[in-house]
């Protein structure tokens, strides 16, 4: 489910229950989190974030498809 975060701290908490992404529920810690995103390096970032819109845009597009299948049945 896409949803806005405002916190790390939310990040956090949705990585522990649900899992994020490509990731299984796990829990983490606040400082390594933070230290992970603070050390990748740019094209790293890139790469993750590109794959962060793809996911995005097929979610997206599956839910618009659903809502029109809904609509015409």
């Amino acid at each position: 489910m896409y949803r806005q975060v405002q916190h790390l701290t939310d990040v956090l908490r949705s990585l522990e229950i649900e899992g994020l992404m490509w990731v299984e529920a796990t829990k983490v810690s606040k400082q390594a989190l933070s230290q992970t995103l603070n050390s990748l390096p740019a094209h790293l970032f890139a790469l993750v974030f590109e794959q962060v819109i793809e996911r995005l845009s097929a979610w997206i597009f599956y839910a618009v498809l659903n809502d029109l299948c809904a609509d015409v049945a």
